[in-house]
């Protein structure tokens, strides 16, 4: 039997209608910091996220569903001598190191995988895990989905996360929408902008004072050369801090490996990070005493010769404007006073009674960060 012609046409127009219907749109978000781009399909909505490393977070079901996606970037200068197939065997050889990744965003998290993979058609590194978060008295068993890679310097954390009842029905979405990452040719200027932005005076490489814990360093700076419980190495401003600063043992990282630096020391109490030494490598280009105020914001003075006498940072601030220092020896330090920290610069210097003067006013030899929350 021939269906009537208007019938035809009218499943024609329905068919047609439907299609339209069914075509999904989708929005292109480029970063305008960092060298990348991901497209994402209109159910989707992307909201604002709360950490500035966490450059990209959407919602599925139009805010109302279970999973969320997100796009970390961190550029470090000492990562640029890595591939990322170095970077990937890197992680794989260390599984603190994969730990500390996951724990970042549950802290009891379980590893279910892990392994090579890839990302931007470059060598990358996924774990999938579980967990439970806790909110007031509402507890979420969540699964949780990370691809890592490093490439240029910059390194890229993209994460998929979802209630372990929908998890393996939302990640093909998850699939299809990482499939579309792009990685564009990186703009030097913007790396090194990326670079000096990570110093302030309570803070070094995203390592905050009073805030990270060791497993941010892991994850920053890789294992650490050593790991030792000790006493905290400091000397110069110890009158200042509490009296069992010397009796006491705290967790120290070192690394001899960040590039710029023969050493570097994080000293951690009750799981916080509250001292930093960092000893550069000399060079003539060595960071001259004076740019040190522009780069940690803060004012240095120079010890006066009654320093031992100097019981609080009062005092010394006090001391140091009522007497000057005029005359520079051959090492010298200098304290800064800033609202969170004291910071100490230790300095060579040419001894100023000698008539050649190729260091004067020096370089810096040492650089200490010290949480207030240490003092008296």
């Amino acid at each position: 039997m021939r269906l009537p012609l208007t019938l035809v046409l009218t499943l024609l127009v329905c068919i047609q209608v439907f299609g339209q219907q069914a075509e999904t749109k989708y929005t292109v978000f480029q970063d305008e910091q960092f060298p990348y781009s991901i497209k994402y399909p209109d159910s989707w909505i992307k909201i604002a996220p709360s950490d500035p490393q966490v450059r990209f977070r959407i919602l599925n079901n139009l805010g109302h569903g279970t999973a969320q996606i997100g796009i970390t970037v961190a550029y470090r200068k000492q990562n640029e001598q890595f591939a990322p197939g170095e970077y990937v065997s890197g992680i794989i050889e260390r599984p603190q190191l994969i730990q500390a990744i996951i724990s970042q965003s549950m802290g009891d998290a379980k590893i279910l995988s892990s392994g090579k993979t890839f990302l931007s058609n470059q060598e990358a590194f996924f774990v999938r895990s579980e967990g439970v978060i806790k909110s007031l008295d509402q507890v979420s068993e969540i699964e949780q989905y990370q691809v890592i890679m490093l490439l240029e310097g910059n390194q890229y954390i993209l994460h998929f996360a979802d209630t372990k009842a929908n998890f393996d029905k939302d990640f093909p979405e998850f699939e299809s929408i990482v499939s579309t990452f792009s990685v564009r040719p990186v703009k030097t200027g913007l790396k090194i902008l990326a670079y000096a932005n990570n110093v302030k005076n309570d803070r070094w490489h995203d390592l905050i004072i009073d805030v990270s814990v060791p497993d941010d360093a892991i994850i920053i700076l890789g294992i650490p050369d050593s790991d030792e419980s000790t006493n905290l190495p400091i000397s110069k401003i110890d009158k200042w801090l509490t009296d069992d600063i010397h009796s006491k043992k705290y967790r120290r990282l070192g690394y001899t490996k960040v590039e710029g630096y023969e050493d570097v020391i994080l000293v951690f109490s009750a799981n916080r990070l509250v001292f930093i030494q960092l000893v550069p490598r000399m060079t003539p280009q060595s960071l001259s005493p004076d740019a040190l105020k522009s780069i940690y914001g803060t004012q240095f003075r120079p010890v006066p010769e009654n320093f031992d006498e100097i019981t609080n940072s009062q005092d010394f601030e006090n001391a140091s404007k009522e007497k000057p220092t005029k005359r520079y020896a051959s090492a010298y330090d200098l304290i800064g006073l800033a609202e969170r920290t004291f910071l100490i610069a230790g300095i060579i210097n040419n001894d100023p009674s000698e008539k050649e003067q190729n260091y004067y006013p020096g370089k810096v030899k040492q650089i200490q960060i010290v949480s207030r929350s240490l003092q008296k």
